[in-house]
């Protein structure tokens, strides 16, 4: 099923999610949901300048964009309805390829998104 691709852009969404939404942790990112009313998922990306330069910062976004649109491609609808998710990059993830981060991401849904 394809989903509609969305993205969270206000300050006070970011808090929201940040202060009532679950926590999980992979080597690369962190990753905060907490579940929404819509009918589909949606994603916020924080990367800071501790991950690298503009170019890296940007480079990072449009990985985790783009990892985050196949997964919603692939994936049946969730049994638990859709979620706000917000993305923060580590250092460590500069390094590390599409596949890795595909991975990661995947593990999520499978753990979190999917139960």
């Amino acid at each position: 099923m394809i989903q509609k691709l969305s993205s969270i852009k206000k300050s006070h969404e970011f808090k929201t999610i940040f202060k009532t939404g679950k926590y999980y942790s992979t080597p690369y990112f962190y990753l905060h949901y907490v579940a929404n009313n819509l009918l589909y998922n949606r994603i916020g990306l924080a990367v800071s300048k501790k991950v690298g330069n503009a170019v890296i910062r940007n480079r990072q976004k449009r990985l985790f964009r783009e990892v985050f649109r196949l997964l919603n491609a692939q994936m049946p609808t969730p049994k638990r309805g859709f979620y706000d998710v917000v993305f923060v990059a580590k250092p460590a993830m500069v390094n590390q390829g599409f596949h890795v981060i595909f991975k990661e991401m995947e593990r999520f849904y499978q753990l979190i998104l999917n139960k």
